[in-house]
Formats: structure tokens, C-alpha cells, sequence
């Protein structure tokens, strides 16, 4: 089915680097001749794809739908996987928003870009009075959330 007789034609096979085998296979008896086909039968059967597989023997090709089950389940718990990270970076962008809102002194929304640090305004450099101030800021309203 496979094997092709022609396949060497025009190649000079005396020089000793290529076989045909059923000159060999004429040449022993004919009990390992049988033995000979029959291998060459099992290797050709074993190198078959699925569907080759299936029109031969009418078998249901079940290690090939098994190996395509493996790959949706994979793909799913991958895409799965993926969603609930992103909505937990999304979660934590968020908090740290609220927090930004809620314990830093004097913030607004204009603030709540990405680029850091700022290039003017404030939060971009401080003083030394300013930390003191921001620090009280910060701790008033961690007491009046634990409190209030």
C-alpha cells in the first residue's frame, strides 16, 4: 500500500547505500518471507495517521479524540485561569485607588494616572514639612476609619 516499488529508479543501488527490500525478502525462504511481510505489515500499520487507521480497520479512532479532549480541557483551564488573574489585578488596581482617595492628603482624580512620578504638582517632590503633614493626614484618616 505504502511501499513503492519505483522509489529508487534511477539511482544506482550497486554502490551499496540503499536497499530494496523485496530483492532481500525474494532471496530468504519462505518461512521468514512470511515473517518479513508481516513486519513490514505492522510497521506500516503503526506509522499510519488516524484516519488511514479508521478506513482500514473501521475502528474508532479513540486515542486520537482523547488527545483532542486533553487540548480543550487545557485550553479551557488556561482561558479560565486568565480570567480570574485579570479580575484579580483588577481588583487590587482598584483598592489601591480607593486607598490613594482616602489616606493621601489633597488627591484627586487628575492623579490617578499611571505615569509615576508625576513630572509637576504635588506628590512629585516634597519638604520636610510637607511629609509631616502628608504622615498626619495619613493617620488621622486611619483613625477615623477604625473609629468612625
Amino acid at each position: 500500500m505504502y511501499y513503492n516499488d519505483n522509489s529508487h529508479s534511477g539511482v544506482d543501488l550497486s554502490d551499496g547505500l540503499f536497499i530494496n527490500f523485496n530483492e532481500r525478502l525474494e532471496q530468504l525462504s519462505s518461512e521468514l518471507r512470511d515473517v518479513g511481510v508481516r513486519l513490514r505489515r505492522h510497521l506500516q500499520f503503526f506509522f499510519m495517521n488516524p484516519l488511514d487507521k479508521y478506513r482500514i480497520r473501521r475502528q474508532f479512532p479513540f486515542k486520537l479524540v482523547l488527545q483532542i479532549l486533553k487540548a480543550i480541557f487545557v485550553t479551557t483551564q488556561l482561558v479560565l485561569f486568565a480570567e480570574l488573574r485579570i479580575s484579580h489585578v483588577d481588583f487590587l488596581d482598584e483598592t489601591v485607588t480607593v486607598m490613594r482617595h482616602k489616606f493621601l492628603k489633597d488627591w484627586g482624580p487628575e492623579r490617578d494616572t499611571i505615569a509615576y512620578p508625576p513630572a509637576a504638582g504635588k506628590y512629585s517632590v516634597f519638604t520636610s514639612d510637607q511629609i509631616v503633614e502628608h504622615f498626619a493626614h495619613i493617620i488621622k484618616a486611619v483613625i477615623l476609619s477604625i473609629y468612625f
